[in-house]
């Protein structure tokens, strides 16, 4: 993340829900600390207006036996995703993976760079 929002000054991080006091590293690191119930969750998450959506997992058996509901919101929205490619997102399609430091730095600098990419991934 500090790569990224020293690279773009328009870039903000949004946590969905809670995030750790360790992550509040900057003011474009911000949270949505509310939660809503399982009828609202889909009208607040897209009214969040997210432009790229985020899944890193480790790759472990707790992680494993995750599903992949948050590229399945994501995609509802036509938002683009990035994650670990781990199950549960390993087999998924219209997805960009990163596993290293610098995959994340260079497949969100991709999208953030190429509106073009980033709305064809999305509707894709």
């Amino acid at each position: 993340m500090p790569e990224i929002l020293k690279r773009y000054n328009n870039v903000e991080f949004v946590y969905f829900g809670g995030m750790p006091d360790y992550m509040k590293i900057s003011r474009c690191v911000k949270f949505i600390n509310r939660w809503y119930s399982i009828l609202d969750y889909p009208k607040e998450l897209a009214r969040a207006g997210f432009h790229i959506g985020i899944a890193p997992l480790r790759d472990n058996l707790f992680n494993r036996a995750k599903s992949n509901l948050r590229f399945l919101e994501y995609s509802a929205l036509r938002i683009p995703t990035v994650a670990s490619p781990v199950i549960p997102f390993k087999e998924c399609e219209n997805i960009v993976y990163a596993q290293e430091p610098q995959d994340w730095i260079d497949r969100l600098s991709g999208l953030i760079e190429d509106d073009q990419y980033r709305i064809k991934l999305g509707k894709d």
